[in-house]
């Protein structure tokens, strides 16, 4: 491929925990691109897509500590793996106007019941990763890419990502690059190809 073209391809699934855990993977060490789905059916339906210039065990480990720590927001385990979001803590990662110590003590307040449900909803998340060596711009478009791909999509794909999340898609004044995508399993709406 010429240098306004290139290929990434998904490795994974992962689990966050237990065997084929994320972090023990000889890829974990790596830094890319990287997505959270759950499996429906033979597809994997994706919530989250990220990138990242440190290994991507530092990042898992960063979103792990926000996730435990009540950062993050969290949907109910059993029917976010039915492609459906439920909200169960809508995290702290918001600014708020008033006193933001009122969430942290509701979280508190509600931390034996969240602590099983994050820990579920951790479990029930598959991750996928591009070990992608390339300057930070090149993988922040294609992370954006990806993502607004899928929010565009129709019904369960679109519906979800969460539509809050920021992302940042090529300028103008830069030039597009053609990425092909390969994956050895079928995730629903990533095209095979994308322009960033």
């Amino acid at each position: 491929m010429d240098s306004k073209s290139l290929e990434i391809e998904f490795h994974g699934p992962y689990k966050w925990y237990g065997s084929n855990s994320i972090f023990l993977q000889p890829e974990s060490e790596k830094f890319g691109i990287y997505l959270w789905a759950v499996p429906i059916e033979d597809n994997y339906l994706v919530y989250y897509v990220g990138e990242t210039g440190v290994s991507f065990a530092d990042r898992i480990l960063d979103h792990t500590r926000n996730y435990l720590n009540g950062l993050y927001r969290v949907y109910e385990p059993t029917s976010f793996v039915k492609g459906e979001k439920t909200l169960v803590w809508e995290g702290m990662w918001k600014k708020e106007p008033g006193n933001p110590n009122r969430r942290m003590a509701l979280f508190l307040e509600r931390y034996q019941e969240l602590c099983k449900v994050i820990y579920d909803f951790l479990g029930a998340l598959k991750i996928f990763l591009v070990p992608f060596e390339s300057e930070n711009r090149i993988r922040q478009r294609i992370e954006a890419a990806i993502s607004k791909t899928l929010l565009n999509q129709p019904e369960v794909v679109g519906e979800f990502q969460d539509k809050d999340i920021k992302y940042v898609s090529r300028r103008p004044d830069e030039e597009p690059i053609q990425v092909a995508i390969k994956s050895g399993e079928k995730i629903l709406g990533l095209p095979k190809e994308l322009a960033v």
